[in-house]
């Protein structure tokens, strides 16, 4: 009883094993995801440029500075009657700095110095020669012709975000065709298995014909041409099966491959061909959103907008104006005396100027920017025609939906009235009313509008993911 028990247990864990389970489409999309490195680099890809976009935000944002300075100089002094060996100094500075967008140029910095007159003869003289200076400093530019008012600084930025908004894109539209691909191979692979089905059971019933017909031929009771032409739609349906076959391997290693194997397996049981949800499907009368491809061109358009006003303020003549304004302090004790001792007004410092920078090569200068124009206009042509492209493969879309979707249904009221012909056929035939020639005629055609109506169904549901490269972009923008 025992052994008995034992057998059982192990051979109905054979058979589970052997079964397999049922895969559905989203946990096989799951593991496409997980296990697919194209599909996982196209993801990085545009969590990447997405993080990278963020370099922008550091062009107008503070930034903090520091700098140290240790020299010795042992020139000869000047004036002559100086007299010393070196002059030591040390300097330090610590500070912020910021570049405005409307194009100010700013930093506010506190600098420390130092200075040391190695055996001198100041303090013969009653100077000292060893002392102490400190000083807070604000120096401001502003550039009013090239770069002017921060039209350079606001088109870098644009640039940034642009550029790295089309990588993005770029990106995201690889990994949505990852996905649409991953979701057709497997309506692919489950296409496959019904063809072969259906063939298997064609060829099987072409095969009782064959035994039937040969039986009455032996006993006398049927012509051999019957039996002749019942080899021919056996030999037939092999051959049919054995296509299908070959693309359901196709099929099969289509479908490991995307989700990184190399197998000509699949045991696990797939979900049907959803023919009453495909006769529901309703096809969108209006275009979602924009693809992600289509996205990216429009990013790149604005990337090179940014480009060209660059290179244009870049061959501009430059002409900054710029000022500082410092406190001074010094001590002949220490850095902290002389914090103490900070002074102002007559007894600050100040300066105001201009800078002037002209290129001399006008012609070069004005070619420059006319190439950027010209490839900016470019860029727009080729967004106006990507737009242009996506109008058409939707409406192209749109309308083969539609054609499949008929199709389908027609191809399902064939297939109704094929095996309705075909069952009334074999009864007239058993009743010796109807000739074998018609019989085998009627199960030929049953069998092909399976076939053709398994075919229009895979294409439906190739159609139909279509769509998504579309409704994606929607549901993003609505998060």
């Amino acid at each position: 009883m025992r052994k008995t028990l034992l057998y059982t247990t192990i051979l109905s864990f054979l058979l589970e094993a052997q079964t397999g389970y049922a895969l559905t489409l989203n946990e096989y999309l799951g593991q496409v995801r997980s296990s697919n490195n194209g599909l996982s680099g196209a993801q990085k890809q545009a969590e990447s440029a997405s993080d990278k976009s963020a370099e922008a935000n550091l062009i107008f944002r503070p930034s903090f500075f520091a700098e140290g300075l240790t020299a010795s100089d042992a020139k000869q002094s000047n004036p002559a009657f100086l007299r010393y060996d070196r002059i030591e100094a040390d300097k330090y500075s610590v500070g912020l700095a910021q570049q405005f967008s409307f194009g100010l140029q700013g930093k506010l910095y506190y600098q420390f110095a130092r200075t040391k007159y190695v055996n001198s003869t100041l303090p013969s003289l009653g100077a000292p020669d060893d002392y102490y200076d400190v000083n807070p400093i604000l120096e401001l530019s502003m550039p009013l012709w090239g770069n002017g008012f921060g039209r350079s600084s606001r088109a870098q930025k644009s640039l940034i975000i642009s550029g790295n908004k089309a990588e993005e894109y770029a990106s995201k539209a690889q990994l949505k065709g990852f996905e649409i691909e991953a979701e057709n191979a497997y309506w692919s692979l489950v296409a496959s298995k019904e063809t072969v089905a259906t063939q298997e059971r064609a060829l099987s019933s072409a095969e009782g014909i064959l035994t039937y017909l040969r039986k009455k031929s032996s006993m006398r009771l049927g012509e051999d041409s019957d039996v002749l032409q019942a080899e021919a739609l056996v030999a037939a349906r092999k051959l049919e099966l054995r296509k299908a076959v070959s693309q359901e391997q196709v099929a099969i290693k289509n479908f490991n491959a995307q989700r990184n194997l190399i197998s000509n397996e699949v045991s696990d049981s797939l979900d049907p061909i959803p023919y009453s949800e495909l006769k529901r499907l309703s096809v969108p009368e209006k275009r979602p959103s924009d693809r992600y491809d289509v996205l990216a061109a429009e990013a790149q358009t604005e990337a090179a907008a940014a480009n060209a006003k660059l290179v244009a303020e870049r061959n501009k003549p430059t002409v900054d104006v710029f000022g500082s304004y410092a406190l001074n302090g010094r001590s002949y004790d220490s850095s902290s005396d002389a914090n103490s001792h900070l002074y102002g007004g007559d007894r600050g410092s100040q300066a105001v100027g201009i800078r002037l920078q002209f290129p001399l090569d006008i012609i070069s200068s004005s070619k420059a920017r006319s190439g950027a124009r010209l490839a900016e206009t470019a860029q727009r042509e080729q967004y106006s025609y990507k737009q242009l492209i996506q109008e058409k493969d939707w409406a192209t879309l749109g309308q083969m939906l539609q054609d499949s979707k008929e199709s389908l249904e027609l191809a399902d009221k064939l297939v109704v009235a094929q095996k309705a012909k075909l069952e009334k056929e074999k009864t007239r035939f058993r009743q010796g009313r109807a000739t074998t020639y018609q019989v085998l005629l009627f199960e030929q055609d049953q069998s092909q509008a399976e076939v053709i109506r398994t075919q229009i169904a895979a294409q439906l549901l190739t159609l139909r993911s279509g769509i998504k490269a579309y409704e994606t972009v929607r549901a993003e923008k609505e998060q």
